[in-house]
């Protein structure tokens, strides 16, 4: 890693605090990710169907495909800060809604 880069993290991990990414996340989840009430119901009727039209979705169609996406990147590149805030978050989201994860 060149200084330019190690330059490149501290300014990263300096912006993304645990408060900071505790918040972006909380937005992500409550308010990108869940399904909608049609798409809960398209999920119940047929489930099958429902994950085929989702692994199906470009991200210039849909917020969630975005939304899974960053979760899985920032996941990648800062695991060990986002997963405990992620974690949280989701285990308190998952009483009041489904969600499609892959």
């Amino acid at each position: 890693m060149t200084p330019a880069d190690l330059g490149n993290v501290q300014i990263l991990n300096q912006f993304w605090t645990a408060d900071r990414q505790r918040q972006f996340f909380e937005l992500l989840v409550t308010k990108y990710l869940p399904l909608s009430e049609v798409e809960i119901s398209q999920m119940q009727e047929d489930p099958e169907e429902f994950i085929i039209v989702e692994e199906s979705v470009s991200l210039f169609e849909s917020l969630r495909v975005v939304t899974e996406g960053t979760i899985m990147l920032f996941g990648e590149r800062m695991g060990s800060v986002t997963q405990p805030v992620l974690q949280q978050l989701l285990q308190q989201a998952l009483g009041n809604f489904f969600f499609f994860f892959f």
